[in-house]
């Protein structure tokens, strides 16, 4: 969810377990998709995004757990980390369409 007149965007994302690398690639897709709609608000600077991860828990104590992620303007990828997020995450080709995986 964005909301452009604030530039502030909720990300929630699911996964079926919780460990360093499920941990990694989201805090990797809420660093990319902060900076697409930071970028494409043009307030870079006011900009942040919030992202909750929900994995189940198997302890007995609550079902989920939650795991959150905030980025804010000065935490925006640069460089090579923008291009390995995208090369991860980006499903669409130049021309628009969403790339077959297949």
């Amino acid at each position: 969810m964005l909301d452009r007149p604030l530039a502030q965007q909720l990300i929630v994302g699911a996964a079926t377990r919780l460990g360093r690398d499920i941990q990694v690639a989201f805090t990797a897709f809420v660093q990319l998709r902060h900076h697409e709609g930071s970028t494409g608000t043009g307030r870079r600077q006011e900009s942040s995004a919030i992202g909750v991860l929900l994995t189940p828990l198997y302890d007995g104590t609550r079902p989920w757990q939650t795991s959150p992620v905030r980025v804010h303007a000065d935490r925006e990828p640069t460089g090579d980390d923008l291009s390995v997020h995208r090369e991860t995450w980006d499903r669409t080709t130049a021309d628009g369409a969403v790339a077959d995986d297949a």
